[in-house]
């Protein structure tokens, strides 16, 4: 992990039980989401008092609805997943979702996936302190403060999103996947045994 060194002075003065608010920020499909559970519990065993939010889409928020671990579910939308409105409402209807998470002061904003420069951008907006993802070459490092270099090995999604959490002090092997019940019914796995 590469890092700027004023991003290396922000971390090391911010001992890890400083972290009072995290965010995930994860914009993709319901299973890339459900590879992020290890690492949102993880960071909740390590830090069980913080307040810890995540940002999901319209459609797979229900996916993460009851997940134990998250405080605050913040959800937005995509312009081309709401075909009956214009786009102009929808982009103002995300703006106020991000006013309200810049409210909240968040002190980590993760940006959980490969790098785009939509997570990027939607990770900056969060307004949080320390902002970590994965770049690309110099992209993504304006909006990130912590950038981590896109592997070129190939590497499951649960594996890439849980070493974003190094900076904070959580390293080693991801634990299980977490889905609930009434969501995987939704989805349509059947319950063990079933």
């Amino acid at each position: 992990m590469k890092l700027f060194p004023e991003d290396v002075i922000l971390i090391r003065s911010r001992a890890p039980m400083a972290f009072e608010k995290i965010l995930f920020v994860r914009r993709d499909n319901i299973g890339d989401l459900v590879c992020t559970t290890p690492a949102i519990h993880a960071a909740r065993e390590r830090f069980p008092r913080a307040t810890m939010g995540i940002v999901v889409n319209t459609y797979n928020a229900d996916i993460i609805d009851t997940h134990p671990d998250l405080d605050e579910i913040y959800v937005l939308e995509k312009p081309k997943h709401a075909p009956e409105r214009s786009k102009l409402p929808v982009l103002w209807e995300n703006l106020k979702v991000f006013r309200r998470i810049r409210r909240q002061r968040y002190d980590v904003a993760i940006g959980c996936g490969g790098y785009t420069p939509t997570l990027a951008r939607y990770t900056w907006f969060t307004g949080a302190r320390l902002r970590i993802g994965y770049s690309r070459g110099n992209a993504g490092r304006l909006c990130y403060n912590a950038p981590f270099p896109e592997s070129r090995q190939p590497e499951h999604e649960v594996v890439r999103v849980f070493k974003l959490l190094a900076p904070l002090g959580i390293t080693g092997e991801p634990g299980d996947l977490f889905l609930p019940p009434e969501a995987a019914a939704a989805c349509g796995f059947a319950e063990p045994g079933g």
